[in-house]
């Protein structure tokens, strides 16, 4: 009864690198002198990523690039790529006009796109991407710290590094649109082989030096749903490293910073304090000794300033670190998807996978094709699924113990941790990471044993572990898109009728048969637990538990709470603390509980981690009842911001 997977990826069409005119140039002698950085703690500017993902693209983890990284598999564009110590590495496989193309990834991937009208897909509603969280167009200076291996120019000109944005996830399909601007990489190089450096990139995408070469503006819309940067672009491996890419409203953050004053100086560099690396942030004139320098694009942290030419860094260095504040971002683990009541847990056996539970059988449906091997450590169930042949896989399924008849109008959230790993870093979505929600009702005729099993919408996956979150009364991801057995007439939903059986298919590995790039190979998945849960509720009058997971010590930072019918407006309504007064800062030696922490008896609900854990006791009384998102506004004394829970709680 399982379906071919049928989603389509949108094909991104090779662009010509554009030639750039090139003129002589001449290089300058430096000496040594110290600089003198501001003593104050300077507020972290507006980005993008940190306020509305409240995860900042500065390539801590891979998912900052992980999302359709090789287009998921079907193109090589980047070889080897890999992310640590805070730095994107990789080189490239081709140029912009051989092969597959040049080097590229997102930053924020749109999502994927369905074949038909008929083919459903699910949305996550905490994934990272641009249509939970598109771009405002008034979000445009693009800044990127940037190293390129580059070679000398070719047929292709000097290297560049693209830009590209996008509408939605049509790409550049012809029902999508997008926009596409360029920067030189080394532009003192000239003709010549240049001097590979780190440096920082900046280019307001509604002004761009070297015009909107392909496309549509940046400023033609209102908002943007994907960005695609091209590291390089004029020849095969070409290696290349990233440590952060922010994009923020273009408000300047003015800071003067002084020099003993040298002709030679052409340049200001910083080094992250902990590493070696000499990052390029901007040209100044070195007679002036001093330049009042725009922080705007730079990451928190602590910096060593020096002084240079453009191309070699240093000829004087600070010896006090410039820092650069923090925001205080948040995200509510109470109320969120996971946190209301969990039918598993409430009916005695929790889908966290502990050896000898009971909560699950592994089956599949291929039987003359090896079979998946699962086994349970303590950490949640390993499963081990060989690729399968055509149309999907040798068909493993999770069949989940249900003792008691599920109520869909009543459990509306279902949370997934599964971590995900194969032969490549990269995800194959075309060719099996997709998992299946599957569930069976009675069948029409009522008789015993006889169901009508529906098939819900394919559940696109990265690699590495998420929580994948899902809003199973959306009208897309709480859809059937198949239906099999005794079955009423259609369409069907997660709410047409109580659910009896329920099951989890992880994933359809076809790999060794239609994966050109890597031969394929088995996928590797460790699922710790799958939690179906109700909306949030408290009655009116009643306090209710919120609970925060900081990115600082709780200690460090003041919160102010509301509650709100709309996400837009979060200072809708101030939400009073049980007991009045201030909101106390918690215990900082306290930084981590697990989740779920609910108001019953403890139980075996499998741990959600909560880092620097912020409590709010909300006093509902006087809460008119309804629907209310919970948002926090934090500040710590120097910046501040404004975050809002996923779900709502309903005040009944």
């Amino acid at each position: 009864m399982r379906s071919a997977l049928r989603l389509l990826l949108p094909i991104l069409g090779t662009l010509a690198v554009v030639m750039i005119l090139i003129t002589p140039g001449t290089a300058q002698t430096i000496q040594q002198s110290g600089v003198q950085v501001p003593t104050n703690l300077i507020a972290e500017s507006l980005d993008y990523a940190t306020h509305l993902f409240g995860n900042p693209w500065d390539m801590d983890q891979y998912g900052d690039i992980s999302h359709y990284l090789n287009e998921s598999g079907q193109r090589r564009l980047i070889r080897d790529p890999q992310v640590s110590n805070g730095v994107f590495r990789g080189s490239s496989y081709s140029d912009a006009i051989s092969g597959d193309g040049n080097a590229a990834f997102f930053p924020l991937f749109p999502g994927y796109i369905r074949e038909s009208a008929s083919d459903l897909l699910v949305l996550p509603i905490n994934d990272l991407v641009g249509a939970n969280a598109p771009i405002p167009s008034n979000l445009r200076c693009l800044y990127v710290a940037l190293r390129s291996e580059s070679p000398a120019a070719n047929r292709l000109g000097p290297d560049v590094m693209r830009i590209f944005w996008f509408a939605d996830r049509y790409l550049n399909r012809p029902e999508g649109a997008f926009g596409m601007t360029y920067m030189q990489l080394y532009p003192e190089a000239f003709a010549n082989l240049p001097t590979p450096r780190w440096q920082v990139i900046q280019v307001d995408l509604a002004n761009p030096p070297n015009g909107v070469t392909v496309g549509e503006a940046w400023t033609s819309r209102g908002q943007w749903q994907g960005l695609r940067i091209d590291p390089t672009a004029i020849a095969a491996n070409v290696g290349f490293e990233v440590d952060w890419i922010r994009l923020t409203d273009c408000t300047p953050s003015e800071h003067t910073i002084t020099w003993a004053p040298d002709a030679a100086v052409q340049a200001l560099w910083l080094r992250p304090v902990g590493t070696t690396r000499d990052i390029r942030l901007t040209p100044v004139n070195g007679i002036n000794g001093r330049a009042s320098v725009d922080l705007q694009g730079v990451p928190p942290g602590r910096y060593q300033v020096g002084v240079g030419t453009l191309t070699t860094c240093c000829s004087q260095r600070s010896d006090q670190a410039l820092q650069i504040n923090q925001t205080p971002i948040g995200t509510f683990a109470v109320p969120s998807p996971a946190s209301g009541n969990d039918y598993a847990t409430l009916a005695g056996n929790a889908w966290d996978f502990r050896p000898g539970d009971g909560d699950a059988t592994v089956i599949h449906f291929q039987l003359e094709s090896p079979p998946p091997t699962a086994t349970y450590d303590g950490d949640g169930m390993l499963l081990v699924t060989p690729s399968g042949p055509l149309p999907a896989g040798i068909d493993v399924a999770i069949k989940l113990n249900t003792p008691l008849p599920l109520d869909p109008n009543v459990y509306r959230y279902l949370t997934i941790d599964m971590e995900t790993s194969w032969l490549v870093p990269w995800s194959n979505i075309p060719h099996g990471m997709i998992g299946r929600w599957i569930w069976s009702i009675q069948g029409t005729s009522g008789r015993p044993g006889f169901r009508c099993t529906i098939v819900g919408p394919d559940i696109p996956y990265d690699i590495g572990r998420q929580q994948i979150m899902i809003d199973l009364w959306d009208p897309e991801s709480g859809m059937a898109e198949e239906w099999q057995g005794e079955c009423p007439t259609g369409p069907l939903n997660w709410r047409t009728a109580p659910i009896l059986e329920l099951r989890f298919d992880p994933n359809e590995n076809i790999t060794e048969v239609a994966d050109r790039i890597t031969g394929g190979g088995p996928f590797t998945q460790r699922i710790r637990s799958i939690r179906l849960t109700n909306s949030n509720t408290v009655a009116a009058g009643t306090p209710y538990k919120v609970i925060m997971s900081l990115n600082k010590a709780p200690a460090a930072v003041q919160a102010t709470f509301y509650y709100t019918t709309d996400r837009a407006n979060p200072r809708q309504n101030l939400a009073a603390r049980v007991g009045g007064g201030a909101v106390p800062l918690p215990d900082p030696t306290k930084s981590q509980v697990f989740l779920p922490v609910l108001s019953r008896p403890s139980t075996s609900s499998p741990p959600i981690p909560v880092e620097n854990q912020l409590d709010f006791t909300w006093d509902t009384t006087g809460v008119n009842r309804g629907t209310y998102y919970l948002c926090a506004d934090l500040f710590d004394a120097t910046n501040g911001s404004v975050q809002c829970s996923l779900v709502p709680v309903i005040v009944q």
